[in-house]
């Protein structure tokens, strides 16, 4: 049976495709890749709503956002001005705004500052 050059080049670009998704998926950041800038933490009216891996996102959870990490990276997020420190879980895309680096849920964002703050000067680094 012969298949038309077009069928082969479609199953050609299809390949490429599953390979490019696949690649980015296995995607991990470097162990100790750090970065500095402002955190904040995301407002209320996020509660609930799906971030962009899928997940809902929960104010209780040690999870945030972030521009470019894989998600499921595991980042240490150190206050630069008292030095405390939480680790949390990239599950979504963001900030978009100035020097933000991260956006972090309420609860992780209040193991490092106070809610009140608005941002704070950070140094994020990769843990996992």
């Amino acid at each position: 049976m012969f298949i038309g050059r077009s069928k082969v080049m479609k199953l050609i670009e299809l390949s490429w495709v599953w390979a490019l998704l696949l690649l980015g998926c296995s995607h991990q950041a470097p162990i100790g890749y750090s970065q500095q800038g402002q955190a904040l933490a995301y407002d209320n009216l996020w509660q609930s709503w799906e971030t962009a891996n899928g997940e809902i996102f929960n104010q209780g959870s040690l999870t945030a956002a972030h521009k470019t990490l894989p998600f499921g990276t595991l980042v240490k997020v150190t206050n630069l001005d008292s030095g405390t420190s939480v680790i949390v879980r990239i599950n979504d895309r963001g900030p978009f705004d100035g020097g933000q680096v991260i956006m972090m849920s309420l609860k992780a964002y209040g193991e490092i500052a106070s809610a009140k703050n608005g941002e704070t000067p950070v140094r994020i680094e990769v843990v996992r």
